[in-house]
């Protein structure tokens, strides 16, 4: 009976706006985090500090209350307010505030530029290919509608890595 029963509606009142903005700045600070260390093949075993280079002091206190959450699920060191961000480190930006992670010291940049620079001339060849086939008038009408929609699908899918593989190659312009 419970696992058939529609899921309650409760009222927007109980929705309490400030905790859900920090728990929102401390979710994508964790997520956009762990995103800059996998694009970037920044090993598991690193621990970088998170820096927190401009933010509001709601958000710098915010950022510190949670750092033991921050430091365990984003493996990193420690979370520190700093003025400006060291050489070497890679910046994000969550909800408006700056934070970076100075990661250079555990990758090669120039093997990871290579990398990155490789996989979206890979992307790109295969943007190419499947939007020409989709442009295609004759193999639209008479290929079937799945396989149509597939390489729809597919060119989305792959428009999509590419700006991520894009701006991780931006982040690592910042690395010196």
């Amino acid at each position: 009976m419970l696992l058939t029963a529609p899921w309650p509606e409760l009222p927007d009142s109980l929705i309490d706006p400030a905790a859900d903005a920090t728990i929102g700045l401390i979710v994508e600070t964790i997520a956009e985090g762990r995103s800059v260390r996998a694009e970037l093949n920044v090993p598991n075993s690193a621990r970088p500090e998170l820096l927190v280079v401009d933010a509001t002091p709601s958000q710098r206190g915010v950022l510190q209350d949670a750092a033991p959450l921050i430091r365990q699920m984003l493996r990193v060191a420690e979370v520190k307010v700093v003025e400006a961000s060291p050489a070497g480190a890679i910046p994000y930006v969550v909800e408006g505030a700056t934070l970076a992670l100075p990661v250079a010291e555990f990758i090669d940049v120039a093997a990871e530029r290579a990398r990155l620079s490789k996989e979206v001339g890979a992307l790109s060849a295969d943007i190419d290919r499947t939007a020409k086939k989709l442009a295609n008038a004759d193999f639209v009408a008479r290929a079937p509608e799945e396989v149509v929609e597939e390489n729809r699908e597919r060119l989305a899918e792959a428009q999509a890595a590419k700006a991520k593989l894009e701006a991780a190659l931006g982040r690592l312009g910042a690395v010196v």
